[in-house]
């Protein structure tokens, strides 16, 4: 994991006066206490473990992972005499057939939980404000980025396998790859609400959706203020926090 010690940070871009809420507006300083987070996103192996371990595919009356058939099957895994495991040469992708319940359990039984919206931004954007892990200036090769899908078999790409997607902390593949649950519930205009201390997200979500980070390798030149909402029964990455 790596650590992101405490301090204010600009979250979000832009005025109150901004009509698109899905790039996180306005900007506002925000202060988060210390706390950790995963330098990779979860791995199909890594998921695989956590599924084998729990002997189930239910987290909370829910699907932990995506399930067609009764069986959870596709995204680079696969059940073999009863157990999960991922595809021969798939085990270091990372997962994005995980529900928000499913991420929230994984996170637990590692010991750990969601990041929160802020500790997700803080972790890829630094303290300087910046739109890329990298800086300002969009640079289509540093990121794994979804166009690698014309070549079959290679999206998305292991982990950690593009060195310029790393934020000022240290922490990769926050811009490409796959999108991330966090914690919260998703709400348009909570930006103009959020309290300046550790906000934790609204108390209930629009349409019951929660928020994922992270904009995805097909939209990552709009960068990492992006916020994208989904209900918690559709399937994305995760990448988990911890506080000692």
């Amino acid at each position: 994991m790596v650590y992101i010690p405490a301090g204010e940070f600009v979250m979000g871009t832009g005025t109150e006066h901004d009509s698109n809420h899905q790039i996180g507006s306005p900007a506002h300083v925000v202060y988060l206490d210390a706390f950790y987070i995963d330098r990779y996103e979860t791995t199909v192996a890594d998921y695989a473990e956590f599924l084998n371990t729990r002997g189930n595919n239910d987290c909370s009356g829910n699907f932990c992972a995506g399930q067609y058939m009764g069986q959870v099957r596709g995204q680079w895994m696969e059940l073999v005499d009863g157990l999960y495991q991922a595809q021969a040469g798939f085990e270091d992708r990372p997962t994005e057939n995980v529900t928000w319940w499913g991420a929230s359990a994984y996170c637990q039984w590692r010991g750990k939980r969601l990041p929160t919206e802020a500790e997700w931004e803080k972790a890829a954007r630094g303290t300087d404000g910046r739109l890329y892990p990298w800086g300002d200036e969009w640079d289509s090769e540093r990121a794994a980025l979804y166009s690698h899908m014309l070549l079959p078999g290679t999206y998305p790409l292991p982990i950690g396998s593009h060195p310029g997607d790393i934020s000022p902390y240290g922490v990769y593949d926050m811009l490409g790859n796959v999108e991330e649950w966090v914690a919260d519930w998703y709400m348009e205009a909570y930006y103009l609400e959020s309290p300046y201390a550790n906000p934790m997200g609204p108390e209930s979500g629009w349409n019951g959706e929660r928020v994922t980070r992270g904009p995805a390798a097909y939209i990552s030149h709009k960068g990492l203020i992006l916020r994208m909402n989904l209900s918690p029964w559709q399937k994305t990455g995760v990448r988990c926090a911890y506080i000692p």
